[in-house]
């Protein structure tokens, strides 16, 4: 949490120091920065999370996948997020001879928010999100999982004893701080990475069974929770810069 909290104030600072080397700034040069900052829509950026595709690769127990998507308006974006995932997990044969458990558990989860653009565009003399980015933000996330597990435990006088546990359509909320980057590596492709602080879980009607992961949160036993996506964008222009 301090490394990210550092990152944020180094950016913050840069950007104050940036502002105030602005002096005498011709009308017409104010008026243009006025003109782009305004919320009007002008370019639409679209990607999935490259290490969730890898995850679900590696990962023979889970399948996992999401997808971001902001629209830069001046230097805001408003930005949105959607994933999925799914895990299976049981114990391995041989390994716990004595008790059996299966752990199944399948969400989906969402975010809403605005980022800033802090990265100013010396050429165009604006902070225009259309561009290359350094952000800072803060997001509404929730989620929706149904998860399942069971126990089996044999007794040589009661016989096996079976335990089961679940979740219906539970549903998680919290709130999420990210900065990140998104830099142009072709015409309107982009690589980006994102750096999460997410904290204020809240449960609603959860049963006694902990989730073992909540999507686009993690740790269902955690109540912060620290991370990093990566993504590569599509951008989708609607005016010229």
């Amino acid at each position: 949490m301090k490394y990210f909290f550092s990152i944020f104030l180094c950016l913050s600072l840069s950007h104050v120091w940036a502002q105030e080397q602005q002096t005498n700034v011709p009308a017409d040069t104010v008026e243009r920065e006025k003109m782009q900052s305004t919320l009007i829509p002008a370019a639409l950026r679209v990607g999935p999370a490259v290490n969730s595709l890898i995850q679900t690769v590696i990962d023979d127990e889970g399948t996992y996948y999401g997808l971001q998507a902001d629209l830069a308006m001046g230097r805001f974006m408003l930005s949105a997020e959607y994933g999925h995932a799914e895990l299976n997990r049981q114990s391995e044969a041989g390994v716990a001879e004595n008790e059996a458990f299966q752990y199944r558990s399948s969400g989906d989860y969402y975010k809403l928010g605005i980022d800033v653009n802090l990265l100013k565009d010396k050429q165009k003399n604006t902070y225009d999100a259309i561009g290359d980015v350094i952000y800072f933000g803060l997001k509404y996330a929730f989620s929706n999982i149904d998860d399942q597990v069971s126990f089996s435990t044999p007794d040589n006088f009661w016989g096996a004893t079976a335990i089961t546990q679940s979740n219906e359509n539970l549903s998680v909320s919290w709130v999420e701080m990210n900065a990140g980057v998104k830099v142009a590596l072709f015409k309107n492709i982009f690589l980006g990475y994102t750096m999460r602080y997410r904290f204020g879980q809240r449960y609603i009607d959860r049963s006694s069974l902990v989730p073992y992961r909540i999507p686009g949160f993690g740790s269902g036993e955690d109540e912060v929770n620290f991370g990093f996506d990566y993504y590569i964008y599509y951008r989708i222009p609607f005016r010229k810069r």
